[in-house]
This record gives structure tokens, sequence and C-alpha cells, in this order.
């Protein structure tokens, strides 16, 4: 809990004379007493390390075999709490309120996943930048709207039965026209 550190990363290479599991139990309790700093833990080995990286899991603590992978996460986790800084927001029902755009979205209901036209008002209300866009319901429609857009252009199928377009062929690149 001490101001002298921003976050918690232990490394475990096993030993003969130590127990892995003890240390992954002594992390769990630890964890507690750390306040809100991030904690992510690093036991590298195989085997002797998938238990106490089990119960870690079961914790809630974040586990690594390298610490190259371990150091990314805590970077990861800083550059989302500089975002976090920035934006404010609430889930509510099936609403995302940001306060940064002074918007709120409707989560779309049933997908676990979200599709490209279901993630754009999302990931626009969060600020992230995205090449423009657009729905075409024909190919007239779709013609249309590329040369607004200016090419080249990609075409992608949408539909909520096709997820992965690539598999089915539903990806046109680099087109350099409306025909």
């Amino acid at each position: 809990a001490s101001d002298a550190c921003d976050a918690v990363l232990p490394i475990l290479v096993p030993q003969a004379l130590v127990d892995p599991l003890a240390v992954a139990k002594a992390i769990g309790r630890a964890a507690g007493s750390q306040g809100d700093k991030p904690l992510v833990a690093c036991f590298m080995g195989d085997e002797v390390v998938r238990q106490p990286m089990a119960m870690l899991h079961k914790q809630q603590i974040a586990s690594y075999i390298f610490p190259e992978q371990a150091a990314r996460a805590l970077g990861a986790l800083w550059r989302y709490a500089e975002i976090r800084g920035k934006l404010v927001d609430w889930k509510i029902g099936g609403l995302v309120l940001n306060s940064d755009q002074g918007s709120a979205i409707a989560l779309p209901a049933g997908p676990a996943q979200l599709g490209e036209a279901e993630a754009r008002p999302i990931l626009t209300a969060y600020g992230v930048a995205q090449p423009r866009a657009a729905l075409a319901r024909s190919a007239e429609e779709a013609g249309l709207l590329a040369s607004e857009i200016g090419f080249p252009i990609a075409l992608k199928i949408v539909s909520p039965d096709i997820f992965h377009k690539s598999e089915v062929g539903g990806i046109a690149l680099n087109l350099g026209d409306a025909t």
C-alpha cells in the first residue's frame, strides 16, 4: 500500500527450496492489502507452476509465464487508467453513457460478439478514430456511397449470420471504382 510504488509484479523462478503454491497463497493474501494498485504475477516454469497459477486465477490475479508478458499487461493497465482518467462512463441497463462525449449508446441485445456495424458507434463515442464507412442495402447504393467516401475502398458483407467475413469471401479490398 506504499506510495513508493505504482504497481506490484512478483516474479517467481521456482527452485528446490521454494513451494510455488505457498508463494501463490501468500500473494493472494497480500493482494488485499496492496490498495488499488495493479497487481500481476509472473511464475516462470511449466508443470510446477500450473497449480499455483490456477490458484492466482481463482483469486482474480493475472499471472504470466514470462516477465515481458506481465510488463506488457501492466503497460496496458497504465494506458487504460490514463484513458479512464479522461473519460467517465457508466453502464446502465443497455446503455453506455460517456460523459466526455456527452452521448449515450444503446448496446445491442443478443449476440455476445459485436459486428463492425454494432461496434462503430461505441468506438466513436470513446473517440477511437475510424475510416469513413457507410451501410449500403443494394449494389447501386454501394456505388453511390463509395463515390462519396472516395476510392480505393473496401467492401464488406454485413449479416447477422456471418461473423467471419473473410471465411466466406465477404471482403473485397482496394476497389478503385464503382463497377
